[in-house]
């Protein structure tokens, strides 16, 4: 007896569903064909609670039925039937009779998924969400940041990355962000990509880091965003200084103008505020928040020279130390005077 296979496919809005039947292999005693026992490969399968049914089998397959070149129409057996392989088994397959076959049935269906709404957040990225407006947030999420406006609940996205995004940063004075990225595959490394919420269509810059740079862990875009600073997860946990190539700033592109150790511990997120970020033209000041660690940087550009970086490790005295600081907030005072507050995962809140 023939044993009703149901199948399910992605089909095109205007095509119509059509019920095989799939037909045991002749055996001279007329019993069932193994053969056509349930594939291993079936990814969905009946609920513990539906009653089961021994004449039908409902058959959806991971793998889709092929049989000979992809773009070809398979050719019929001399009963009228198709071999395909459903999973790692095949099977004689009969269409409907009133079915008539068409070139066009034998190619990929002319259709595209639309990204609609993203649900989630990237948890461990620090630092990572920030308001642009009144009524607008941008966050990571997977390879994505998502630009969302929280009183419509409309989204927009920014797709220049290739992997992971593991941190944003966002610089109020030009309205601009600047994410990093995990490594991909093969002999690239991660990039950092610097671009404008109100034109998520495209990156205006892109710094590509080394392939042994695993991943950037923290950025940060100098008030003027005429210079980036990127820390990397390498064994020496690089940093890199990249500064505007012309007068045209980002637009223009950034170059990398030096790189260095920034010691043993990785850094996480990088902390650059109005009035403390930039003393002049010729100078950069920010902090940078770690594993076990929080640090001061001040870097001084000279002339046609290599800039020159000075650090400063934080010292918590008799401060109970935390594994890890959290989080740097610059105290918004005027005219700055450097103070800020410091927040460990220790429950602790520092003032520095």
């Amino acid at each position: 007896r023939d044993i009703p296979v149901v199948l399910e496919h992605f089909a095109a809005p205007n095509d119509e569903f059509s019920q095989l039947t799939v037909a045991p292999w002749p055996n001279m005693d007329g019993a069932r064909n193994p053969d056509l026992r349930r594939p291993s490969s079936a990814g969905l399968r009946r609920p513990l609670s539906a009653p089961r049914d021994p004449n039908s089998l409902n058959c959806f397959t991971k793998f889709p039925p092929r049989s000979g070149s992809r773009n070809e129409i398979p050719k019929a057996e001399e009963s009228g039937g198709v071999r395909a392989i459903f999973g790692r088994r095949q099977a004689l397959v009969f269409p409907r009779s009133d079915w008539q076959p068409k070139k066009a049935d034998g190619l990929p269906p002319e259709s595209s998924l639309h990204r609609n709404y993203v649900y989630g957040f990237n948890g461990g990225c620090r630092k990572s969400v920030h308001f642009i407006s009144e009524t607008e947030i941008v966050y990571p999420v997977a390879s994505l940041v998502v630009v969302l406006d929280v009183h419509s609940n409309q989204q927009r996205f920014f797709e220049g990355h290739t992997n992971d995004v593991c941190c944003v940063a966002w610089n109020e004075e030009n309205r601009l962000c600047i994410s990093g990225q995990q490594d991909v595959k093969g002999s690239g490394g991660p990039k950092a990509c610097i671009w404008s919420p109100d034109d998520v269509s495209k990156p205006l810059c892109e710094l590509e880091h080394p392939g042994n740079a695993r991943m950037v862990t923290a950025v940060g875009l100098s008030p003027d965003a005429r210079t980036a600073i990127t820390l990397t997860n390498d064994d020496m946990h690089t940093f890199y200084i990249w500064r505007a190539a012309s007068s045209r700033g980002v637009k223009g592109g950034l170059t990398q103008s030096y790189s260095e150790s920034s010691g043993r511990q990785a850094s996480f997120s990088l902390y650059m505020g109005p009035g403390v970020g930039a003393a002049s033209a010729s100078t950069l000041s920010f902090t940078t928040v770690g594993e076990n660690h929080f640090k001061h940087w001040r870097i001084e550009f000279g002339a046609g020279s290599a800039p020159i970086v000075k650090q400063k490790k934080g010292v918590f005295g008799k401060c109970a130390v935390p594994k890890s600081p959290t989080d740097w907030v610059w105290r918004d005072t005027y005219p700055a005077d450097g103070s800020a507050w410091l927040s460990g995962d220790n429950g602790h809140v520092y003032f520095a």
